[in-house]
């Protein structure tokens, strides 16, 4: 299938990332400026300009950092070594070393030379490339660095945690930016054609939907990658060599607990051929596997409420779409009890007030 045809629009990539980055509001106020002038890697930029504003405001991530020279006076502890060997004391100075708190770091080097990327890529506005450039300002004493995937491989922790968004959002523009045939230029390139970028992206987007969209009061939860434990009993069993299960999405109300899993396929079916030539006849049949997994982690959920499966799928790859509700039974201590299994298919291609409402009736 011709990939245009399938391919989710740039704009609800942005949509779907607002939700992971936790940044709806303002993507919203964004989008209602920029609706009529629409330009990808303009928005990128501005999307990583209002998070270096939040980023400034609250201030430029410090670290301690050891500092050794020759000063005047005593600083810190005393290098007895090095002054000795360089005869400071007879100066009235000393060797010493010392910690200072740096904007020269990691995290900040990482900023700048994304600003830096942004401020190179041919596609971005003369306006917003002035925006850039005064934001580079406030990066003066900061190193620029050669970007690389290990270059965004940070611990975060209670200190540094406010920078993760903006370091997630940088990570983003590395990723779709690339070196053109003019040293020290970029172009944006769309890496969301990738299906293995895509299905790690719709997972979280709709954890991070629901959790938005849907738990607003106490009654109501959304778990990502909870944990099921197996029901299994008897003197010989070795629970250490049952594998983990995990659900992508778990969502609870008052009455009913959702087991939600996200897949990204090209199809949502498996195809059989029989006979040959024009009598040649196809069977479709839903995805065996997938089914087999979500009712199995159905089967092995504890509650007293109602039980849904529902496996999600992507509708651009195929144009096909399902919205299937089966009655099954499952399996609980006490014998069975009816739950229900929903095979759908969510339109990404579409408009973003009809994926948000298709996204929402699943749980009605």
């Amino acid at each position: 299938m011709d990939k245009l045809k399938r391919k989710v629009p740039i704009l609800n990539i942005f949509y779907m990332l607002s939700y992971v980055w936790d940044k709806t509001e303002k993507f919203g106020e964004l989008l209602i400026d920029n609706l009529n002038n629409f330009s990808a890697p303009d928005l990128l930029a501005t999307l990583f300009l209002m998070s270096t504003t939040e980023y400034v405001r609250f201030g430029l991530y410090q670290e301690y950092q050891t500092i050794n020279e020759e000063i005047k006076g005593v600083k810190g502890k005393v290098d007895f070594k090095n002054s000795l060997t360089h005869l400071s004391f007879k100066n009235a100075k000393a060797y010493c070393s010392y910690d200072i708190l740096e904007i020269n770091n990691s995290i900040n080097q990482v900023i700048k030379s994304t600003a830096v990327m942004l401020y190179r890529m041919e596609q971005i506005s003369v306006n917003l490339k002035a925006d850039l450039n005064n934001f580079l300002l406030y990066f003066n004493g900061v190193d620029l660095i050669d970007l690389s995937e290990k270059s965004f491989e940070f611990e975060f922790n209670s200190k540094n945690f406010y920078c993760y968004p903006l370091i997630k959002i940088c990570h983003l523009i590395f990723q779709v930016s690339m070196v053109t045939e003019e040293a020290g230029q970029y172009k944006f390139v769309d890496v969301f054609d990738d299906d293995d970028k895509m299905e790690s992206l719709f997972e979280l987007f709709a954890y991070r939907f629901y959790l938005k969209e849907y738990s607003n009061s106490r009654s109501r939860t959304v778990k990502y990658q909870s944990k099921l434990e197996w029901l299994a009993e008897g003197e010989k069993v070795d629970m250490q060599w049952l594998p983990g299960m995990y659900i992508d999405i778990k969502v609870e109300n008052e009455d009913t607990v959702f087991i939600i899993d996200t897949k990204y396929y090209t199809k949502f079916y498996a195809e059989q051929r029989f006979g040959f030539g024009d009598n040649q006849t196809i069977s479709k049949k839903l995805n065996s596997s997938n089914m087999y997994q979500v009712f199995s982690y159905m089967n092995q959920c504890e509650t007293d409420k109602n039980i849904r499966g529902v496996i999600l799928y992507p509708m651009p790859y195929s144009l096909e779409e399902i919205n299937a509700i089966y009655r099954i039974k499952t399996i609980t201590k006490d014998g069975t009890k009816d739950s229900t299994l929903q095979i759908k298919t969510i339109d990404l291609s579409s408009d973003w007030n009809t994926i948000r409402y298709e996204m929402l009736s699943i749980l009605n």
